[in-house]
């Protein structure tokens, strides 16, 4: 069974988290207006990822920011229980947040997945994802050069490619 997050179920969350953030970045998502929707298998929480809206805000190796447009969302930190993987939970989860986002009036959901992450490379296009492009950096003495090539999303970033110096 899929659904949102109930409030107070972030520590039943945050027990089975695979990431392991603490209960206060996950509660401060919530505050944020950040959704998260999760799987549940007998009652209990085997999958989860969550929703920000407005802005995507890539905190792993990426590191930046995107700008959303109105009807775009990000999706980020899904995962499924190790135990629990290789059952189709996390597509189904997915489908659960697209018809969700949907019947919301969003259009499109963006997500970051590293090359290295095959099952989750795998799991998007079972639920109709698709790879759009391709955002990184290249860091040398001192200086990082990012770039984002996606094509058709991220339509409001307005520098796709820029330098800056690495404090």
């Amino acid at each position: 069974m899929c659904e949102i997050l109930e409030r107070e179920e972030l520590e039943s969350f945050a027990s089975v988290d695979v990431f392991q953030r603490p209960l206060a970045i996950l509660e401060s998502r919530l505050n944020e207006g950040q959704i998260c929707f999760v799987a549940k298998h007998r009652g209990l929480i085997v999958s989860g990822g969550w929703v920000e809206f407005g802005t995507a805000r890539s905190t792993g190796p990426v590191g930046r920011a995107f700008p959303l447009a109105a009807d775009e969302v990000y999706f980020h930190s899904g995962f499924t229980v190790p135990e629990y993987r290789g059952n189709g939970i996390r597509p189904a989860a997915q489908n659960f947040q697209f018809r969700w986002l949907a019947q919301a009036n969003y259009r499109r959901a963006v997500g970051f997945i590293a090359l290295s992450n095959r099952a989750n490379l795998r799991a998007y296009p079972k639920s109709g994802g698709r790879r759009a492009g391709t955002v990184g950096y290249f860091e040398m003495l001192g200086w990082r050069w990012y770039f984002c090539s996606a094509k058709g999303v991220l339509d409001e970033l307005d520098k796709p490619n820029y330098l800056c110096r690495v404090r």
